[in-house]
């Protein structure tokens, strides 16, 4: 037993020797397979670009990256690595990218570039660095295969970045989801809110055609109604249109941007603008008692890195105990607490008490003035090319109610002819107004109005009438003594009954009479004819010499007419300026006056168009329209004029068509017209009936299409 303790205890300490070797292997592979930084230096490119150079000990790690909008920041995670850097936070310079945070977790490294404002990124590994792009593209480096599958992948020919694809999603909270393809990650996005609407412009990205619309995008129950998409000035602009209480977040994942919209309920929007402030610094925590707040301000300044001047009055203490605060809210906490102010000049900030930056400030307005007032006067002449040099001088002088931009000692003239402006003042003065000048002599967008008033009628008449009557006597009593008893539908065949002249022959018999007068087919026993002189007529008659006569009339009428009025008026004018098109007569109408006699007045009877239109910024057209179509009535005896007016403001898209207003009026007339008892007796009544059916329509509508005159047509 002994002897095996001995042994057991001789192999002991062996066993754990070789526990101990194993675990130093391990340990060794696992540091000898992780890069570590080394070094981090950065570089200015031309523009806002920025390169940022990662150096490893050994190979480069694997790297992914993604990036936020609010508050913007782009954050690239290298796998497997890890940091031998001194300092957590290195300052990038005075660009648009601020700084760059290097932060360790268990198994990677993450770098979180602080930006100004979202931009784009690319990424490449050069042997053991990491070199990042902020800002600007970077070509490919000797990668045959990275060059030929960027080439696979690249947009058409002339097209270096491009929009590949749009698309909506709903989320599982109801959220919108809007998701750009791009062609490239590093393409720069500038994501605001405005107006409402959410705004993301693709700069210098192109789009298809087939993806510049307007969609509609209500069915998916989201707060956002609309996405449209259109291409302005080399860019793309993708507009949302959400509705209600909402919030938006914005973010990019290698090739695909996304825009989020979270709806929100009524106690997270109130929460939301309780808890809105302006403050976006990194967090920081403070807890101090009776600190000196020369030192409380230089571990801010420690902590932001800034460049920090404290003036020789800021004294005191503080105590103040701050938790997860943003830093630049920590320091006007402070900065209000002890009455100080604080400037920042580029890159340095100045704290000092308030009163005296503010009288340093009044020191330095009264030495500009001082400078101003004995500053030497220069004269220069301006030539406008687009504006009206009169215009501007009532602007630059301030006679149209705004400030002035002359000083006390200067002058403005004009030269009409030339239409140049002749101004004199100090240098500093004649910059500013050339940057207005700049700014408000440019061409005006014209707008081309093209407006159409439609009349249609239709007419359908259907009328059946009857006229009959007759003359009745006895022709032999007639003949013989001159006396006889007469019937008949007219009048005047009686009167000219009496009146006639009879011939006997020898043997005593009836002889010839004369012809009664051809107009007393109008003394009908029933007068129910058509009237209009369109009518079919059709009319049968029998006589006799020795009894008399008998005639009946049938009448009918069924006509259908259609017709259009088609007017045209086109007017071409400039932004914001009104123009009137008009043609048409003046008709002249007796009035009378004061004095009792009658004057002639003429009255305008015409085909208007009166316009003013006013170009938005997304290339639609506001337009304040008043539209007449007047016509002279059928009656010249007694004159009427018929008028058709609308007048309106509305909002119409370039080259699109929309309906102003409408009027549709419709007569419908049936009647029957007959004779008491006699009308009413079936068949034989027909006889004694007028029937009249009527049916008129006429429908006006009024179109209205503007067209944005594009600058090279507007030039020919």
């Amino acid at each position: 037993m002994k002897i095996c303790n001995a042994i057991k205890n001789r192999f002991a300490p062996r066993r754990w020797g070789i526990r101990v070797l194993a675990l130093l292997a391990c340990c060794t592979a696992s540091l000898a397979s992780a890069a570590t930084i080394t070094a981090l230096d950065a570089n200015m490119l031309p523009g806002d670009g920025m390169e940022v150079r990662v150096r490893f000990d050994g190979a480069a790690p694997e790297v992914k990256g993604y990036s936020i909008e609010r508050p913007a920041r782009i954050a690239l995670d290298l796998v497997g690595a890890d940091s031998a850097l001194k300092t957590r936070q290195h300052n990038l310079g005075t660009g648009n990218a601020r700084s760059v945070t290097v932060v360790e977790a268990k198994n990677r490294t993450r770098l979180i570039f602080n930006l100004d404002q979202l931009t784009g990124y690319s990424t490449e590994v050069e042997g053991q660095e990491l070199v990042v792009v902020l800002g600007r593209d970077r070509a490919p480096a000797g990668d045959p295969a990275r060059a030929d599958q960027e080439a696979a992948a690249a947009p058409p020919r002339g097209v270096q970045e491009s929009i590949r694809n749009i698309d909506f999603r709903r989320g599982s909270d109801g959220e919108g989801r809007v998701v750009v393809t791009l062609s490239k990650p590093s393409i720069p996005v500038d994501v605001k809110e405005e107006g409402g609407r959410i705004q993301a412009r693709f700069v210098g990205a192109g789009v298809g055609n087939e993806l510049v619309r307007r969609l509609d995008v209500t069915d998916f129950a989201t707060p956002v109604q609309y996405v449209e998409t259109r291409s302005d000035d080399g860019s793309t602009v993708i507009t949302i249109e959400p509705t209600g209480t909402w919030e938006y977040l914005a973010y990019q994942a290698d090739n695909e941007f996304s825009i989020n919209i979270k709806p929100l309920t009524r106690g997270e929007a109130e929460r939301k603008k309780r808890e809105s402030f302006k403050y976006t610094g990194e967090k920081l925590s403070l807890n101090f008692q009776d600190i000196e707040v020369r030192s409380v301000l230089q571990l801010i300044a420690d902590f932001t890195e800034l460049n920090l001047v404290a003036s020789d009055t800021v004294t005191g203490k503080i105590t103040l105990r701050l938790q997860s605060v943003p830093w630049d809210q920590a320091l006007d906490l402070i900065l209000k607490t002890k009455g100080l102010d604080k400037r920042k000049v580029g890159n340095v900030l100045l704290v000092a008490p308030a009163d005296e930056i503010a009288a340093r400030e009044q020191l330095e307005l009264e030495s500009q003035k001082k400078i101003a007032s004995l500053a030497p006067l220069r004269t220069e002449f301006i030539s406008i090319n687009y504006a009206r040099a009169e215009e501007l001088k009532t602007l630059i002088t301030g006679e149209s109610g705004a400030t002035a931009l002359i000083s006390e000692r200067g002058s403005v003239s004009v030269d009409q002819r030339t239409n140049t402006l002749i101004i004199q003042d100090t240098v500093a003065k004649l910059q500013e107004i050339r940057d207005l000048i700049q700014q408000l002599d440019i061409p005006v967008q014209q707008v081309l109005i093209e407006a159409r008033v439609v009349v249609a009628t239709t007419d359908l008449s259907d009328e059946f009438g009857v006229r009959w009557g007759g003359l009745g006597y006895d022709g032999n009593s007639l003949a013989n003594d001159g006396r006889s008893m007469a019937i008949s539908g007219r009048l005047t065949s009686l009167r000219e009954l009496h009146y006639a002249n009879v011939d006997r022959d020898d043997d005593g018999s009836l002889g010839e009479m004369e012809e009664f007068d051809e107009d007393t087919n109008n003394d009908m026993i029933v007068d129910m004819g058509v009237d209009s002189a369109d009518a079919t007529r059709f009319a049968i008659g029998f006589t006799s010499l020795s009894s008399g006569l008998i005639e009946l009339e049938l009448s009918a009428l069924e006509s259908e007419g259609r017709g259009e009025l088609v007017a045209t008026p086109k007017v071409l004018t400039a932004d914001q300026q009104p123009a009137v098109i008009a043609s048409g007569q003046q008709i002249p109408f007796n009035v009378a006056t004061s004095s009792g006699a009658t004057a002639v007045e003429f009255i305008e009877a015409e085909l208007r168009l009166e316009v003013t239109p006013q170009v938005t910024p997304e290339g639609d057209v506001i337009m304040q329209l008043k539209v007449n179509n007047d016509a002279l009535g059928s009656d010249l005896d007694n004159p009427t004029i018929s008028t058709n007016r609308v007048e309106t403001t509305v909002l119409v898209n370039d080259g699109e068509t929309v309906v102003l207003g409408g009027i549709f009026q419709q007569e419908q007339i049936n009647s029957l017209i007959k004779t008491p008892f006699l009308g009413d007796i079936p068949w034989l009544g027909a006889l004694f009936r007028k029937k009249v059916k009527r049916d008129s329509k006429q429908e006006l509508l009024i179109f209205i299409t503007p067209r944005l005159v594009k600058e090279t047509m507007a030039r020919r």
